[in-house]
């Protein structure tokens, strides 16, 4: 496939479990390596762009949390760490070794829990963007927006007002996908926070940040953790810092 054209299908996890997953780029990846690039509660069209500039240095799969966008969601997965360890079986099932996990939003939550859990060492790094779920040494640096009204959520969600949806020139379809996708990012975020934080050393983490405190750089005692903070105006999705971020695997 070439770096602009998507391929989308299902792949069975067992246990009840498809996940959808797309796929750009990857002609020229070596084996087993790629990028796996995890959305926010904003869905899988809120990392397309991230994802179509990255696919041509890398093969990029980008998996639709089940419940999000009309897809089928078991009742027993029901948080991040559940579909942390329903992420390491796809790598598995695509035979993949060598892996870049970039989270945005919750997805930077359940990348760090893969990272937690990857006894077999697959993933090389991780880039968590925006991520909650990490506890930071203040809680002052992260914003509670459970009791906000959403035109406040919206207004902290993104730097650049122009880029905010407006609901008002959405279709009743459109609206209800979003108001599912709620739903299911309600039932996955149902905890504050991660429970255990502890990283094997060999992976290398970089937050990004839309100006928070840098007592977030290490994130959970990850060795060697950086972060990048970056400035009003800009977006984590479209950093170039991703892009050094992410190895040539060529």
């Amino acid at each position: 496939m070439n770096a602009t054209a998507t391929t989308a299908r299902a792949i069975d996890l067992g246990n009840g479990l498809q996940v959808t997953i797309d796929e750009r780029g990857g002609e020229a990846a070596a084996p087993g390596t790629a990028v796996l690039l995890l959305h926010g509660g904003a869905g899988p069209q809120s990392v397309a762009g991230l994802a179509a500039a990255l696919s041509g240095d890398a093969r990029v799969v980008t998996p639709v949390h089940p419940g999000f966008d009309g897809t089928p969601r078991p009742p027993w997965l029901d948080s991040a760490a559940g579909l942390a360890d329903a992420y390491l079986d796809l790598l598995d099932a695509l035979s993949l070794d060598a892996v870049t996990v970039i989270g945005n939003s919750i997805g930077g939550w359940i990348a760090a829990e893969m990272g937690l859990r990857d006894i077999h060492g697959q993933i090389t790094s991780l880039v968590l963007l925006n991520a909650n779920g990490i506890r930071p040494d203040n809680a002052a640096q992260v914003t509670d927006i459970r009791g906000l009204a959403p035109a406040e959520v919206g207004r902290l969600a993104f730097h650049n007002q122009a880029l905010r949806p407006n609901p008002g020139a959405l279709s009743p379809e459109q609206l209800a996908v979003m108001a599912a996708n709620q739903q299911a990012l309600a039932t996955y975020a149902g905890e504050d926070f991660m429970k255990y934080c502890t990283y094997r050393s060999g992976v290398n983490v970089l937050t990004m940040t839309s100006g928070w405190s840098p007592g977030l750089a290490n994130v959970c005692g990850a060795p060697g953790g950086t972060i990048t903070s970056v400035p009003a105006g800009a977006s984590c999705t479209a950093s170039p810092t991703v892009n050094r971020a992410v190895p040539d695997t060529t």
